[in-house]
């Protein structure tokens, strides 16, 4: 009689729920062989200098092996001088149909990807093309290519041309992370289609350009909220979620008793500004998340649920179906404790979620 074996759905599962721990994944894999296979999907292999590159070379040429096969997660980070020894792997990662996320630091690109059919997420992080030929080129032969992260690279502006003879690229999500991205560069980036728009560390004219251009194709932004008050939103007429990063901050008050000055934890004072200028023109939003930076001073961290009272009785947005706080605040149940009061003894019309470290604590409405 054959030993009872559980579904792989089962292990898919049970795996996922560890897959934030690479111990964790390692212990659940030592369970049986079998499980092996499944924990290779979920790890994130990551190369950062020759000595790995060449072991990892060696591994997936070895003629037994199965770990191309079970790869989904790729890292390519080389430390500094160690890119001569990675590049290698590029061209062999046709081989590895199951390579979901491929993330790239410090690589120039100067010969394209080989196509990848699986690959849906692709991060490129101070990364260079030597045209923008290629670096529209590379994106477009991947079919399943839904969310790309660009991250400080170099992309050279491309003629008008040259502009008409490329394909579009149809994303999902788009995330742009750093103050260098060119605005000459940013109108040929623009040619890019996505739903989802997320800035981070942008220059205003970066974003003002995007804005512009993706604007009504876009039903999901994120930015910060000291935007400057000359940026304006008329053409993201079809938002339907918008997220606010930190919008709870580090700042400095005076102490009347002490007659110094002490560290506070509060509103961003551009929040409201910024919120003005969005809500007229989006009449379709029905999400709109604020995401809190985490106050790493613990004696600060009771200022992120007093933010959290103040924002909450401030807002008024009666007609906004659902508002959801983001939380970071790694084992601090006593944050959770009284956002969780404030937040159920919210009334109207709008549902306030709030989520501490990725889990919901709360929701007004219910007890």
């Amino acid at each position: 009689m054959s030993p009872p074996r559980l579904p792989p759905e089962l292990i898919d599962l049970i795996l996922g729920h560890g897959s934030d721990s690479r111990r964790d994944m390692l212990a659940c894999a030592l369970v049986c062989r079998d499980w092996l296979v499944f924990a290779r999907g979920r790890l994130v292999i990551r190369i950062d200098s020759r000595s790995k590159a060449a072991l990892f070379i060696a591994l997936i040429q070895a003629p037994t092996t199965t770990l191309p096969a079970t790869i989904s997660q790729l890292v390519l980070a080389p430390a500094w001088g160690e890119t001569p020894g990675i590049l290698p792997i590029l061209p062999m990662l046709s081989n590895f149909p199951a390579l979901r996320s491929l993330t790239l630091y410090f690589i120039h690109l100067t010969n394209s990807l080989p196509t990848l059919p699986s690959l849906t997420k692709l991060t490129l992080a101070s990364c260079g093309f030597p045209a923008y030929s290629g670096f529209i080129c590379c994106l477009a032969k991947h079919p399943q290519l839904r969310d790309l992260v660009f991250s400080n690279c170099t992309v050279y502006r491309a003629s008008a041309e040259e502009r008409k003879s490329l394909p579009t690229v149809n994303l999902d999500t788009l995330v742009l992370d750093g103050n260098d991205i060119p605005t000459d560069s940013s109108s040929d980036l623009c040619l890019l289609r996505t739903r989802k728009l997320t800035f981070q560390r942008q220059s205003p004219d970066v974003v003002s350009i995007f804005l512009h251009r993706l604007g009504t194709h876009l039903t999901h932004l994120c930015l910060l909220p000291d935007v400057p008050s000359t940026l304006t939103f008329i053409h993201t007429t079809h938002l339907t979620h918008l997220k606010i990063q930190n919008v709870f901050g580090f700042g400095y008050g005076i102490d009347a008793n002490a007659h110094s000055h002490h560290q506070s934890f509060r509103i961003s004072p551009h929040l409201h500004s910024l919120l003005g200028r969005i809500t007229p023109h989006n009449v379709r939003l029905r999400t709109l998340i604020f995401h809190a930076m985490r106050a790493s001073n613990r004696g600060l961290r009771g200022g992120t649920v007093t933010c959290a009272t103040e924002l909450l009785g401030q807002l008024g947005l009666e007609e906004l179906p659902e508002l959801r706080l983001i939380v970071r605040e790694s084992g601090v149940m006593n944050v959770c404790t009284k956002l969780r009061a404030v937040i159920r003894g919210c009334t109207g019309r709008t549902t306030v979620v709030g989520i501490v470290s990725g889990r919901v604590v709360a929701r007004s409405g219910q007890q």
